[in-house]
């Protein structure tokens, strides 16, 4: 799986911001299967179980107690509340990745599934989100719960993986009379991915944006530290640092100045989770004017 991310660096600095990143650079080591075991065997038996309850073994004349602040503290992983079957909707994450899927009537997961996506050639074809999703459920149901990869992944895990974009902050970019561009930021790598209509920030054809990507960096820095998002995040200003990412972007048409429609468009998509490519820029700009003309015209509102 690491060698899989290594071959894009924005998937492995995407996978590596999660509570998972650490892990990818854990040496294997086979266990001690006769200590292990010999351990299970003092496990004590225990009624009324519930999550918070931690597991007890009696070895040696002494109770041991291993539960989730122990877990947490070993693993690195963040001690939170539990996430119940019920506490999460389904995700559309299985009918993105796993469209074949959609005609079935049981439209479950299994490990098997996201092995044979992982080892494949989709694998390539995958958004970069939706490739280290499919790593995040391999990690957590494969590695860390050690389930047989011949089981369904449960439903409300994979809505944990879904909500990708929590850590992500979405600003639109002007360039005075001239061109707008979406930008997003993922908080934990300090990557910023532009999404630019007309290529203009990729180019650098335009002084404007050659000095836009110089100082944005230092301006995104200081406000992320006076607003005290970095501290929140458990982020090291002195070793935070921006970088850039550049997307695939539908070309707009020159005819309409589509620019700031297609901020819109992408912003649009992004937070929904779906693709950018459109068969017809112009024409998809243009359904998205009619929506927008649709919205404002059924919530106007009326003075007397």
């Amino acid at each position: 799986m690491k060698g899989k991310l290594e071959s894009k660096p924005n998937r492995e600095s995407l996978f590596r911001s999660t509570v998972f990143g650490p892990w990818l650079d854990v040496p294997y080591a086979s266990n001690d299967s006769l200590l292990m075991h010999y351990v299970l065997q003092h496990q004590v038996s225990v009624s009324n179980m519930c999550p918070d309850f931690p597991i007890i073994y009696h070895i040696g004349g002494h109770y041991l107690q291993f539960g989730r602040k122990e877990f947490c503290l070993i693993t690195g992983f963040r001690f939170e509340n539990v996430v119940t079957p019920k506490a999460r909707k389904d995700s559309p994450f299985s009918d993105r990745v796993f469209p074949e899927k959609k005609s079935i009537a049981v439209k479950s997961i299994k490990g098997t599934d996201l092995l044979k996506l992982l080892r494949g050639d989709r694998w390539l074809t995958l958004s970069d989100d939706d490739a280290v999703r499919v790593c995040l459920l391999i990690a957590c149901e494969l590695v860390f719960m050690g389930r047989e990869d011949r089981n369904v992944i449960p439903t409300h895990i994979m809505a944990l993986v879904e909500h990708f974009h929590e850590w992500n902050v979405f600003f639109p970019v002007n360039e005075p009379d001239k061109h707008w561009i979406l930008a997003e930021l993922h908080i934990a790598t300090g990557v910023v991915t532009f999404y630019d209509s007309l290529g203009l920030v990729k180019s650098n054809r335009r002084s404007w944006w050659r000095a836009m990507k110089k100082d944005l960096p230092l301006r995104l820095i200081s406000y992320l530290n006076g607003c005290g998002v970095l501290k929140s995040k458990g982020i090291c200003i002195d070793t935070y640092d921006i970088s850039y990412d550049f997307a695939r972007v539908p070309v707009q048409g020159g005819l309409f100045g589509d620019c700031g429609v297609w901020v819109c468009i992408c912003l649009y998509r992004l937070c929904r989770n779906e693709q950018l490519e459109v068969k017809d820029p112009v024409q998809a700009a243009l359904a998205y004017r009619e929506r927008m003309l649709d919205y404002y015209f059924d919530n106007k509102v009326e003075t007397k």
